[in-house]
């Protein structure tokens, strides 16, 4: 078994590591005590992200906002076409490709990677697609460390081959996962509002007449 993820049809494949703007780095390493500390009830524009907040391989609208990052974790500071990768290996890959966030400073916790893909090279909506497999997640499992809690190394995604069809390719795949992903979004949001509306209708008939 190799690290790589193969794709029928492609026959260029490339490091992780020779397609990343910068190194693959894990998040902020902040204790407990610190980020309650930090912790802000006002929306400051800055923001903290865990792997909690990552949900349907998505990250989480509400994210809790904090008074300010320090100047050493600024480098951490997310850019929109990030992937954030969850270190810990589960029955699933949890990650999350990071786009309209705006004017917001969000800083992720040390559980998470932070892969930010070269736009030249790599798009990384593709990337997370790759990443969403049937292939990607035994592959990971195989290579991941530790007993009890199983995680992602660095080493293994730096080393980990990707399948590198030209980059006009990956953006049309991209775009139509972004058209999938947007119906399923809505879908989910429709689905929320049936379930809202069938709790109401016991209480609705239950209510006195007027």
């Amino acid at each position: 078994l190799e690290e790589k993820i193969t794709l029928g049809g492609v026959s260029d494949y490339a490091k992780l590591s020779d397609l990343v703007e910068s190194k693959i780095v894990r998040g902020a390493q902040i204790k407990a005590q610190e980020l309650e500390e930090l912790q802000s009830e006002k929306d400051t524009g800055f923001f903290y992200a865990s792997a909690k907040d990552i949900v349907d391989n998505s990250l989480a609208a509400g994210l809790k906002p904090i008074k300010q990052i320090d100047k050493k974790f600024e480098n951490l500071v997310l850019k929109e076409g990030d992937i954030l990768l969850v270190m810990a290996m589960t029955e699933t890959i949890k990650l999350s490709y990071i786009e309209k966030i705006g004017d917001k400073k969000i800083i992720p916790a040390g559980n998470l990677y932070i892969i930010r893909p070269d736009k030249t090279k790599l798009e990384g909506l593709y990337l997370k697609m790759l990443f969403e497999t049937k292939e990607a997640v035994p592959l990971f499992t195989a290579f991941s460390g530790g007993t009890v809690l199983r995680a992602i190394s660095a080493d293994f995604l730096n080393k980990l081959q990707i399948p590198l069809p030209p980059l006009e390719v990956q953006k049309k795949l991209a775009k139509r996962y972004a058209g999938i992903e947007a119906k399923r979004e809505q879908l989910k949001n429709e689905l929320e509002s049936l379930a809202v509306q069938k709790s109401q209708i016991l209480d609705e008939l239950l209510e006195p007449d007027p």
